[in-house]
């Protein structure tokens, strides 16, 4: 899964792509973080990277493996993002 982050001062956008047929913006994770930046905001933000999204799976990952690295990356990307 890839995680794309844009933080400016008037909010984040948060792109991904790799769990479903296209590339999509999370605003599960967007809303989230309306309540801050902090470690503990950034984690259950980054818990809804997949909200409404029919993850796909194959034969080199499972649908549920799919979302737990948007959720993984989602936190990273977040957290990078925010150190800048």
């Amino acid at each position: 899964a890839g995680v794309a982050v844009v933080a400016t001062p008037a909010g984040v956008r948060v792109g991904v792509t790799g769990i479903g047929v296209k590339a999509y913006r999370a605003t599960g994770v967007e809303r989230a973080l309306d309540g801050g930046r902090t470690p503990k905001i950034i984690e259950q933000a980054a818990s809804h990277a997949a909200d409404g999204i029919d993850a796909l799976g194959d034969i080199h990952a499972s649908p549920e493996y799919r979302v737990h690295l948007a959720q993984v990356n989602t936190r990273r990307a977040l957290t990078i993002a925010f150190q800048r």
